[in-house]
């Protein structure tokens, strides 16, 4: 079998930006999120790495996973994500971070907690969740590459193999289909402009700050007030509150407010990366 189903530690990891909050170069509001004075426009690096994350980690960056329908057993479960990704990188203007830009393919699944002592693979999942009785669907996502069909229709496959569970019976089809899926991936050139795929914070507050705006600005363009943001953001505090007021502030003439139609065209077109002029707000 063919080694493009397996993967490496990641020894570099970039914080994943899931697409529906992706962010590429804002010449006017720069306190948004770090930007590179000068955006890459080739990929020229690739990796081809998996590592874990709690389920909590997951959701709050957006990645995606298929549960396995006892929320008291996924809770105590993490998620194995497999990546193939092409990009290049560049430094925040404001130093604060690295900035990934470029293509990923990704594949996520539940794995039991123990499951993490050893160097975790497709073909340990499916045996652990063999042994262990347990159903785990892969899921499978990816955002910038120019051939989204023939990568769709092998990622869609290999997610149907797993619709009955990643077991030692589905994994050889799965595996076959994976195997699909990144040839396609690999033979796809990227889309131009790069889109915005990871962040590395040189401080971990600057990606918690990051996440924070990010989050603010969802609410904004959907015209709610800061309140609701700052109800529903999963962690509470004085710092929180002041990211959100100021993220509103950055686009509204009155404070925490979004009833403006400007003002939410102008968070709309942050969220989809669209470059705005400086003050036209």
């Amino acid at each position: 079998m063919s080694s493009l189903i397996d993967s490496v530690g990641a020894p570099d990891l970039f914080v994943p930006v899931n697409s529906a909050s992706r962010l590429r170069r804002l010449d006017s509001v720069a306190e948004v999120i770090p930007q590179c004075a000068i955006v890459p426009t080739d990929t020229t690096k690739v990796a081809n790495t998996s590592y874990t994350l709690d389920t909590e980690q997951a959701g709050k960056l957006g990645i995606t996973y298929i549960g396995t329908g006892d929320l008291s057993l996924d809770h105590k479960m993490k998620v194995f994500v497999r990546e193939y990704v092409k990009y290049n990188t560049c430094e925040s203007m404001d130093g604060k971070a690295t900035l990934q830009y470029g293509a990923v393919w990704r594949a996520t699944v539940l794995i039991d907690e123990t499951t993490t002592s050893a160097k975790v693979n497709f073909a340990i999942v499916a045996a652990s969740a063999t042994l262990k009785n347990i159903a785990v669907q892969v899921s499978i996502t990816h955002q910038g590459f120019v051939n989204q069909e023939a990568i769709d229709e092998a990622g869609q496959a290999a997610m149907e193999d797993t619709a009955q569970g990643l077991n030692v019976a589905s994994f050889l089809k799965f595996s076959q289909d994976v195997e699909k899926a990144i040839r396609a991936v690999i033979s796809s050139s990227v889309t131009i402009p790069l889109q915005l795929i990871g962040i590395k914070p040189h401080n971990i507050d600057v990606l918690f700050e990051s996440v924070v705006r990010t989050f603010a600005l969802s609410y904004i363009a959907r015209g709610k007030g800061c309140l609701d943001p700052i109800a529903d953001f999963p962690v509470k505090g004085e710092k929180i509150d002041k990211i959100i007021r100021e993220t509103y502030d950055l686009l509204s003439s009155k404070p925490c407010d979004a009833g403006s139609a400007v003002t939410r065209l102008s968070a709309n077109q942050l969220l989809n990366g669209i470059k705005i002029s400086h003050g036209w707000f």
